[in-house]
């Protein structure tokens, strides 16, 4: 986008097919409230305006986010948390993903799985790095503990896992922290969801 200007574009390459999507966002409102993020999107109008995301970004009404699911009541970035968001109706349930030692799709906020596993209690040391481990590795780790008792048991889902749960009935905004972004969009592709979620990366 030109210097100063407010237009953001994501272009994406992929198997020699392009796609570009471009949002010229003219005012963004974000609010916390009870673990939960409102966001207020005023946009351009798309160039299509007729996918289910393109529809629900361009609603005129305040959009509720459910920020790493509900996080305020259940472990973050976990099914339990997604259901929960999605039974409060958010509009959007927000989660992120890294990638594993072995090139899978895994829901977390943290390159390091110290804070939100049991990482360090199970394996020893500190600052472990999510892309050290695989997915076998990473399926053994406790995910709901820390955060209550209760949830003691509960798995660091993959991103294909939580998008069976979150995309029945609702709708996934998904924040890529890194690693390529073409696995993402090709699995995207194969479930046929390009349209039917919102991809950011920043």
């Amino acid at each position: 986008a030109p210097a100063g200007s407010n237009e953001t574009s994501l272009d994406l390459d992929i198997n020699g097919s392009q796609s570009r999507t471009m949002l010229n966002a003219l005012s963004i409102r974000f609010f916390l409230l009870g673990g939960v993020m409102a966001m207020t999107l005023t946009t351009a109008t798309a160039a299509d305006g007729g996918s289910p995301a393109e529809k629900l970004v361009n609603s005129p009404r305040t959009l509720v986010i459910a920020h790493r699911g509900y996080s305020e009541i259940a472990p973050e970035n976990t099914l339990p948390s997604f259901k929960l968001a999605k039974k409060a109706g958010a509009d959007l349930v927000e989660l992120d993903y890294y990638h594993s030692k072995d090139g899978k799709l895994v829901v977390m906020h943290d390159g390091t799985l110290d804070r939100t596993t049991d990482a360090t209690s199970r394996w020893g040391g500190s600052k472990i790095k999510l892309d050290s481990k695989t997915l076998a590795e990473l399926k053994e780790l406790d995910a709901g503990k820390w955060f209550d008792p209760q949830f003691a048991g509960t798995k660091v889902p993959t991103l294909e896992e939580a998008l069976d749960l979150i995309q029945d009935g609702n709708m996934t905004l998904i924040e890529r922290k890194e690693g390529d972004a073409a696995t993402c969009v090709k699995m995207l592709q194969a479930r046929g969801l390009v349209n039917k979620l919102v991809v950011q990366s920043f």
